[in-house]
């Protein structure tokens, strides 16, 4: 929470592992994440931490998600690559992944989940592809979820609706 331009997307893309150095530069400091130093993290210990350790629902959906793959594409990928670390889950199959699927945008109130994981991104409005996003976000169960305000693209109905799920999804957790 800050005033506008005070870095706040900048802290959380560098918790994230996005800005890199070079091109952004660390003069000084850490970024502590499960006390592990990410400006100092090995690439692959990065990939390791994102969907398990840390996961963002980035501002804007529709920039978020890529338009030439289905919704269902791209949450079974997510799920896929944040169980890729776990030795001990065994092979997912796919008729449990698309299971995982329909479960994580159930829970965030999207209706229909088997028709939406076969539509495109650019098919859903602005407040069913935050609610995706968010459900991408949380189907790994991440330890720390940043939301970069999730709401600031939408209508004040559909903005006060994603808000209102997101805490519930904290109460719930």
């Amino acid at each position: 929470v800050g005033e506008t331009g005070c870095g706040k997307t900048v802290a959380m893309k560098t918790a994230m592992g996005i800005l890199r150095s070079p091109p952004a530069l660390f003069p000084q400091g850490q970024v502590l994440l499960a006390g592990r130093d990410v400006l100092k993290a090995a690439p692959i210990e990065l990939l390791r931490m994102k969907g398990k350790t840390i996961s963002m629902i980035f501002q804007d959906p529709l920039t978020a998600l890529n338009p030439v793959f289905t919704v269902g594409q791209q949450i079974i990928d997510v799920i896929r690559f944040g169980h890729r670390w776990i030795r001990d889950d065994g092979a997912l199959t796919k008729t449990k992944v698309r299971g995982i699927a329909m479960e994580a945008l159930t829970s965030v109130q999207l209706p229909d989940p088997r028709r939406i994981l076969s539509l495109y991104p650019l098919e859903l409005s602005g407040g069913m592809r935050q609610r995706v996003l968010t459900a991408m976000a949380l189907v790994n169960r991440p330890r720390l979820l940043i939301a970069d305000e999730p709401g600031s693209a939408l209508d004040v109905t559909i903005q006060a609706q994603i808000l209102s799920l997101l805490k519930s999804l904290v109460k719930e957790a």
